[in-house]
């Protein structure tokens, strides 16, 4: 088998079927220099000129965050050419859009633990049940697999501790006598970099990084320690020819908004990651590889283990990132991200359909305390308007309504939005990771905005998003003219000597 890495989370992975021919596959499809509901930047940003991926067999969408599906991306592959695509089933209401601007590629469903064979290689996906709340629920991990090898991806999953999960995993890795077992773990790490990144004060910096580092220190070692203390839990790291490779961490600061925020973007690198937890498997007796990827490398691998390294392309620019001290002010303007003003009415019927939905969250999640928050008359503030002009709306939890109500005034409210930012969520030229722009404080709380990413919730906002900008993409439009001018105009990063 072999793996190609193109940063973050994608790679193409290379294997052969029983008549010797080599299939390839492009895991997730996100190439382009921006990530349009982040408004961050890729690390490392590929030169579009060099038709560098080679020819695709199929393409395969774990979810739909625009780090994973990418329709500027798309737009520029299949110019080219025209894999098949494979998408998860709770991906199938976006269908509609994959057929009506990719006309000739042939689609796949891939059901929730059903497998799909295609070109002689077995496909066998999985969406995990989180025990807690994300905007993940809906990613679907894959298997791949032929007669020999077999490698499982996370995509951006954290597999829930269960011993379900983890008797999974061990059946599908051991289906037959394979020769390569392969687990690739996608480790993003952006908890840390936002931790590191929105914190001005230097020690107070270094206190989280340092909290954060030894957070994970103790997940790598739960890792290990989880199978001594539930000893009949089904352990794959004991399999022979098993290999852990890490992927991720390929997000940035813009560079054009601030180089020097390079210095505090990656306080625990996939690179540390691994070096940790090779100590931590050697004091548990484990001597199974674990290594992370070469960005512009083919590994190829035979019985669990790299055996030789080549040049994919150097096709790329990476931004080196390096931890260390940095004085720095950002600021985060107060305006909408498109600012300017919008119909009102029109606004307020997209509001009140949203707060339906937020009613709903709040009163069937387990983890808010509904009844808490009607008693402290929990209220959500909104401005109509834009920078130079605006007008306060107050809704509020009623007893009496079982809703929200809309209140003339209030003197204390726990979030504040632009009506715009709320408008343009709905219709998809923002996202759940759009926060990035917002000024949502940790004191503060932010169920709304967050709602308003859940999966299954909210499946019409997600069309919306791949709609708008495959609109974009299909008009020659490029992710850099819409994500460059909106970031420099929120935000601002002065360096301090």
């Amino acid at each position: 088998m072999k793996i190609s890495f193109l940063g973050h989370s994608q790679f193409i992975v290379e294997l052969e079927n029983s008549q010797r021919k080599t299939v390839r596959i492009l895991n997730d499809v996100w190439l382009t220099d921006f990530a349009f509901g982040d408004f961050l930047q890729r690390n490392p940003t590929w030169n579009f000129s060099d038709n560098f991926l080679g020819k695709l067999d199929f393409i395969y969408i774990s979810h739909p965050h625009c780090d994973h599906l990418d329709p500027y991306s798309l737009f520029w592959i299949y110019q080219k050419q025209n894999p098949e695509i494979i998408l998860p089933e709770n991906l199938s209401f976006l269908v509609p859009l994959f057929k009506h601007y990719l006309l000739k590629t042939q689609i796949h469903i891939l059901k929730n633990q059903e497998p799909l064979k295609l070109e002689g290689i077995t496909f066998l996906g999985r969406t995990f049940n989180p025990t807690y709340e994300t905007n993940e629920r809906d990613v679907m991990t894959l298997f791949i697999s032929n007669d020999r090898e077999v490698i499982f991806i996370e995509e951006d999953c954290a597999i829930p501790d269960e011993e379900e999960n983890h008797e999974f995993l061990y059946r599908n890795f051991t289906k037959k006598q394979y020769e390569n077992r392969i687990y690739l773990a996608i480790r993003n790490e952006l908890e840390g970099f936002f931790l590191s990144t929105d914190e001005q004060d230097t020690q107070k910096r270094k206190e989280k990084v340092r909290l954060y580092i030894q957070k994970r220190k103790k997940e790598i070692e739960w890792e290990y320690e989880k199978f001594l203390e539930y000893p009949q839990w089904k352990n794959i790291y004991r399999l022979k020819n098993f290999i852990k490779i890490y992927i991720g961490q390929g997000m940035i600061y813009p560079i054009k908004l601030s180089k020097d925020l390079l210095h505090i973007s990656a306080p625990f690198s996939l690179e540390t990651l691994c070096k940790y937890e090779n100590q931590v498997k050697s004091h548990y007796s484990y001597n199974f590889p674990t290594v992370n990827q070469e960005v512009g490398y083919t590994f190829e691998i035979q019985k669990g283990k790299v055996i030789r390294k080549s040049i994919f392309s150097f096709a790329f620019e990476y931004y080196p990132t390096f931890f260390r001290d940095l004085n720095f002010i950002k600021t985060i303007q107060d305006r909408p991200v498109f600012n300017h003003k919008r119909n009102r009415e029109e606004q307020t019927k997209i509001l009140e359909l949203l707060l339906n939905r937020f009613y709903v969250y709040l009163t069937s999640n387990p983890q808010i305390p509904v009844i808490d928050l009607f008693k402290k008359q929990y209220s959500l503030k909104f401005l109509y308007g834009d920078s130079i002009q605006s007008t306060p709306i107050f809704y509020q939890l009623d007893f009496s309504s079982w809703n929200f109500r809309q209140k003339e005034s209030l003197n204390e409210f726990y979030e504040t939005y632009w009506l715009n930012d709320i408008e343009d969520f709905y219709k998809g030229k923002l996202d759940v990771f759009s926060s990035t722009l917002l000024n949502l404080k940790d004191d503060k709380t932010f169920y709304f905005w967050t709602m308003l990413g859940l999966p299954f919730l909210n499946n019409d906002i997600v069309y919306n998003k791949i709609k708008y900008h495959f609109e974009r993409a299909f008009s020659n439009q490029n992710v850099e003219d819409y994500v460059l001018p909106i970031i420099l105009d929120k935000i601002k990063i002065i360096k301090e000597n």
